[in-house]
């Protein structure tokens, strides 16, 4: 009854044409849409205390933009001056006298640009009062006889290795290291992430060859094992590789990172059997589309729903408070539960919450590519309208009312700051609740996209730059990724992209860029693309 009557006020202020007020955000339950919403009131609207308060309190997630949103009108002294702890500047840090101020505001990445002096005064200040924070400060400073030091410390050591920076790590942390050592981080969960930047980072080629003849004594992970192998293979140990990539293959909990494994142990050896075990592969993905594409075989498992019937419904993909909702209560629903609920979607009007569930009721065997709001993107080429659904499908599924919990918002996930920049472009006035509308979400991000286009032309890159912006690919570039003098390029680069939400986004981007290729009659090929990649 509850569920019921929530979706029914969703329906009604949906008709009315209505977003939720002051006087109605109360009526909600707690979820990101409801976050945003409190967030876009503190940063927007002249509030009274009582109403700051009143809106904190019912807050689900706490982010750095909702927290600076809140301390920024709170009435409370105590929570303005944590504020401006965080806030403190690299001098602030260096004179400040109040220990708890300076602990909120330092980490380890802040505390790399300090040098051992400064880090050592830093450590008389925090030592009695914040002693863990003066701790790791120490730790920072036993550089010279690392693996001494650390030896007993091995969960410090992770947590720093992963916190102070490539700068820091390449100067001070870049040393052979022994089997033991090894051993003994192995025993944490960090330990994949140690091993992964350890592969991203060219600079730490002592730490790289440590790991060339690492033979654990318990057993790591398929993730571990995946970026040990890259290591080997940046090294010309082959052979031993493809063990490593064997446990990959057999054990990785996702299917594309099994896949990923497979795909690489066909590089290594050239053998079709891993081709035909990657055709077979129930995901679709970069390495299942090189297989088909080398064994002349269309992709298995891409679907188009075609959705005959248009009919009202109160789960209107356009209402970022059902969107989180069913995420909440659907996110792991079960393959029998999926099919039962999927004729609700059955509906033009809801086609992309459509294709959520049929992903789900097929336990992901389906690949639904849709195409909602044609009218919005037919003046666009066939081929630009392939890289627009594919980052669409990318980002929020196609739907909507889709919100992340840095609160992009809509269909292709702009960011509030970027949807304030192009509404300057387009000297609009803009209110940023209208970024759910279909219309307006689809015209910046065509804006947008017509900028990158014009500066990287390539759909990987432009994918990239999409996710990480446009300033970070820069720096990728500048680094050398896609020029190495390896035979593995550029599917190397294209592993050791730094940050690992982009790097899988560009992977994804461009597996749907493919399908959507074909889909508006101008097929392309993975090799292709690849080839013409600078």
């Amino acid at each position: 009854m509850v569920r019921t009557g929530f979706f029914l006020l969703l329906f009604l202020t949906l008709v009315r044409g209505e977003s939720p007020t002051l006087q109605t955000i109360d009526n909600y339950p707690r979820s990101l849409a409801k976050d945003f919403y409190i967030w876009h009131f503190l940063h927007t609207k002249d509030l009274n205390a009582s109403t700051v308060e009143r809106l904190f309190d019912q807050t689900h997630h706490v982010n750095k933009k909702l927290f600076k949103a809140y301390a920024q009108k709170s009435p409370h002294k105590e929570i303005k001056q944590t504020l401006r702890c965080f806030k403190l500047s690299h001098d602030q840090m260096l004179n400040s006298k109040d220990p708890s101020c300076l602990a909120l505001s330092l980490s380890p990445h802040k505390a790399a640009g300090f040098s051992p002096f400064q880090r050592k005064k830093l450590i008389r200040i925090l030592e009695k009062e914040v002693p863990n924070t003066a701790r790791w400060l120490h730790h920072m400073n036993s550089t010279k006889d690392m693996v001494r030091y650390f030896i007993k410390k091995p969960e410090e050591f992770l947590y720093l290795f992963k916190k102070v920076g490539s700068s820091f790590r390449s100067a001070h942390y870049n040393h052979r290291v022994t089997q033991a050592f090894l051993d003994a981080l192995s025993e944490f969960e960090d330990f994949d992430k140690f091993v992964e930047i350890i592969a991203i980072d060219k600079n730490l080629q002592k730490l790289q060859k440590s790991l060339l003849y690492f033979e654990p004594r318990r057993p790591i992970s398929a993730h571990a094992h995946f970026y040990i192998a890259l290591i080997k293979i940046m090294h010309d140990h082959h052979t031993s590789a493809l063990k490593n990539l064997e446990f990959a293959a057999q054990n990785d909990y996702f299917q594309i990172d099994r896949d990923r494994a497979l795909f690489w142990s066909y590089l290594l050896t050239g053998q079709s059997d891993y081709l035909e075990q990657l055709y077979r592969s129930t995901d679709l993905n970069i390495y299942t589309l090189y297989a088909a594409e080398k064994l002349g075989k269309k992709p298995i498992g891409v679907f188009q729903p075609q959705l005959d019937r248009a009919f009202d419904s109160p789960y209107s993909q356009e209402n970022p408070f059902i969107w989180s909702q069913l995420v909440q209560r659907d996110h792991n629903i079960s393959a029998e539960r999926a099919c039962q609920i999927l004729p609700a979607f059955e509906n033009q009007n809801t086609e992309s919450l459509y294709a959520f569930y049929l992903e789900k009721c097929s336990n992901y065997a389906l690949h639904p590519y849709i195409t909602p709001y044609e009218n919005e993107v037919k003046n666009l080429p066939a081929v630009q309208r392939a890289l627009f659904y594919a980052l669409g499908r990318q980002e929020s599924r196609l739907i909507p009312g889709g919100l992340s919990r840095v609160y992009a918002m809509g269909m292709m996930q702009i960011m509030p700051f970027v949807s304030k920049a192009i509404a300057k472009q387009k000297k609009i006035h803009l209110k940023l609740p209208e970024m759910f509308s279909p219309k307006r979400n689809i015209d910046f991000a065509k804006h947008h996209l017509k900028y990158l286009n014009r500066k990287l032309k390539h759909p990987l890159l432009i994918a990239y730059a999409y996710n990480g912006g446009i300033g970070f690919l820069k720096r990728v570039m500048k680094q050398g990724f896609f020029k190495r003098r390896s035979i593995f390029e550029p599917f190397l680069s294209m592993e050791l992209i730094p940050y690992p939400e982009t790097r899988k986004y560009g992977k994804k981007v461009l597996a749907n860029y493919i399908i959507y290729r074909d889909i508006f009659n101008k097929p392309t090929s993975l090799t292709h693309l690849l080839r013409t990649l600078r």
